[in-house]
């Protein structure tokens, strides 16, 4: 089930964005991204002082999209797009906006870029199999997978205070 969610810092500054991991998670994944330089529209907000409130809860994932977009187009936000980048057309315009250079040069090399991914493949298809079992075999041993949200690494260390 996902959440739809609100992050206003202390400027007024609103940005809207949905989930389904625990919202602490999700704004400690905004200050990470904005410490790494990742482009987000959050990073235009002061992450430090900031206040996070769920909108929506218990949204599935077919509404979920929408019920984001509303709330996009209902506030004055910081999201870079206001329908929220599913039109593909906005959507090419939006990651040209966010990497230009690296877009420049991937849409005049495309054929290029996948050749020699094809032949790095081939060639090393053994040992890219072999990882992937291995990290399986790893994550599995967590407790659970990452994708279905039982994993030990999901638990919340603040239910045991």
């Amino acid at each position: 089930m996902y959440k739809i969610y609100k992050i206003e810092d202390i400027h007024g500054k609103i940005y809207i964005g949905k989930t389904k991991v625990e919202i602490s998670r999700r704004l400690r994944q905004h200050r990470y991204g904005k410490d790494n330089y990742r482009l987000c529209s959050s990073t235009k907000l002061d992450l430090d002082f900031c206040i996070i409130t769920i909108l929506e809860d218990n949204i599935l994932k077919e509404d979920s999209k929408e019920r984001e977009r509303y709330y996009i187009n209902h506030y004055d936000c910081v999201n870079i797009i206001k329908l929220n980048g599913r039109d593909k057309v906005k959507r090419k315009k939006y990651d040209l906006l966010r990497y230009p250079k690296q877009k420049e040069y991937i849409l005049k090399n495309k054929d290029k870029i996948n050749q020699r991914t094809r032949i790095r493949y081939k060639c090393n298809k053994d040992e890219i199999n072999e990882r992937k079992r291995i990290r399986y075999k790893y994550q599995s041993s967590w407790g659970g997978s990452i994708k279905y949200d039982n994993n030990l690494l999901m638990i919340n260390l603040n239910i045991f205070n």
